[in-house]
């Protein structure tokens, strides 16, 4: 039975979060503002697409706002 888990309001299958919070957290980021509407990057974490908006960026991908402020940002 698969389990879910409720991510900036979108139901995502536990395995699937688990695994990529998992690969977010391994990687540096960096903040960047994303000009284009319809670039189509989606959030490593949550998988929303992207739009114009400030989010983080890693060579593994794309977090937004909210998963990498709560999920990915490092710990201090």
């Amino acid at each position: 039975m698969t389990e879910w888990v409720m991510v900036n309001g979108a139901r995502v299958e536990r395995r699937f979060f688990d695994e990529n919070l998992a690969e977010a957290r391994s990687f540096r980021w960096e903040p960047v503002q994303l000009l284009v509407e319809g670039d189509h990057h989606h959030c490593l974490i949550c998988g929303v697409v992207l739009g114009a908006e400030l989010a983080h960026r890693s060579i593994g991908g794309y977090a937004c706002r909210g998963c990498f402020s709560t999920y990915a940002a490092p710990m201090s």
